[in-house]
């Protein structure tokens, strides 16, 4: 049977070459696709972490406490309590948030526009100054330099927030930055300016500087890092749904490959039923007939799936190369092989022709 073994592979060569070609095609899709997997979740993650430890901590790096909701995301703090909090703390404590408020700015009204608070105290300034100075006291405000971009605001400029008898004009002292996304806000006024509007305001969390004594109801208290923790998870329960979501699609791409393959090894081996016959006529047994037939699903599903694997993984480089050439700005991080994936994915390509009722033992009871 070895000899009608070798023989088969080089009189059915060319009917074998659309089999390969599905395994390769097959295993290459997989390959490629949990490939770019690894490294979008790989590089969403990092950047997840990176930008909330550099950013979302920044408002908090010289506290000793964060007090913020119990329940959050459930639930946010309490203003009036957390306001009552804060000040009582007095220069101790730094509370973040916003309110949204109308804002006239050049004869131009904009509604909808977020206003944060920024303290006086320099240990408490989270923001970066890139031009003018920080506001003082009352009546000053800065501007986020994207929103003054936007809104074509510059140093000097009046602008009203608010409306009716709410409604204070400020100048415009200084243009900042703001690392921290979850802080941000367009303008930023001195506490006392914010409290204006406490109806409006929403407060995310409080940075104390020593005890922090009786706490708001429903509020907790964290240390910075467990405070950053905690909003890290969140964030990465965000970016684990979109892997899970990128991983279904790669385990689908896989499944149907599976299928695939499996139907051209059917259709293979039904248009030889005819040398299969004659084998068991010439007095092969029912066992060496399916050893032979088992034997050519192996080799060919091993050297097409190892060709797969090549051009999947040379297929997920090229991917992440030609999205670092797209979109430079936003670059693909380097990622490792994906080996479970590549041992799946190949697996499963040389294994899906064994599954078809034709390559069991049983199928011929002659």
């Amino acid at each position: 049977m070895r000899t009608v073994f070798l023989a088969s592979l080089r009189t059915n060569a060319r009917r074998y070459v659309a089999a390969v070609i599905a395994v390769a095609v097959a295993v290459a899709v997989a390959v490629a696709v949990a490939f770019v997997v690894v490294v979008v979740v790989g590089v969403l993650t990092s950047g997840a972490r990176s930008g909330l430890m550099d950013g979302l901590g920044a408002p908090y790096r010289n506290a000793d406490q964060v007090v913020s909701a119990a329940r959050w995301p459930a639930s946010e703090l309490d203003p009036k309590a957390a306001i009552a909090f804060a000040e009582r703390q007095g220069g101790n404590a730094a509370a973040t948030g916003r309110a949204t408020l109308p804002v006239r700015v050049n004869g131009r009204r904009l509604s909808g526009t977020t206003v944060g608070p920024i303290s006086t105290v320099e240990e408490w300034r989270w923001q970066k100054l890139s031009s003018g100075r920080f506001p003082a006291g009352m009546g000053e405000a800065v501007v986020d330099v994207y929103f003054a971009l936007a809104e074509n605001v510059e140093l000097g400029d009046r602008v009203r927030i608010g409306e009716g008898a709410d409604g204070r004009d400020v100048g415009v002292v200084g243009l900042v930055e703001s690392p921290s996304p979850p802080a941000q806000a367009s303008m930023y006024v001195t506490w006392p300016q914010l409290l204006q509007w406490r109806d409006r305001l929403h407060l995310t969390a409080v940075a104390v500087r020593g005890e922090v004594g009786r706490l708001p109801e429903g509020a907790k208290a964290q240390s910075p890092e467990g405070f950053a923790a905690e909003r890290l998870t969140y964030v990465q329960y965000r970016v684990d749904s979109l892997s899970v979501m990128l991983v279904l699609f790669a385990g689908i791409a896989l499944f149907v490959s599976v299928l695939v393959v499996a139907n051209t090894f059917s259709i293979l081996f039904a248009q030889r039923l005819r040398d299969f016959a004659l084998l068991r006529c010439v007095g092969a047994t029912r066992r060496q007939v399916v050893r032979s037939v088992r034997r050519e699903a192996a080799v060919v599903g091993v050297l097409a799936s190892l060709a797969g694997t090549l051009a999947g993984v040379g297929l997920g480089y090229g991917l992440i190369a030609l999205m670092n050439g797209l979109v430079p700005a936003v670059p693909m991080g380097a990622a490792g092989v994906p080996v479970p994936w590549l041992l799946g994915g190949s697996w499963s390509a040389w294994w899906s022709p064994w599954s078809r009722p034709g390559c069991r033992p049983g199928v011929w009871s002659g």
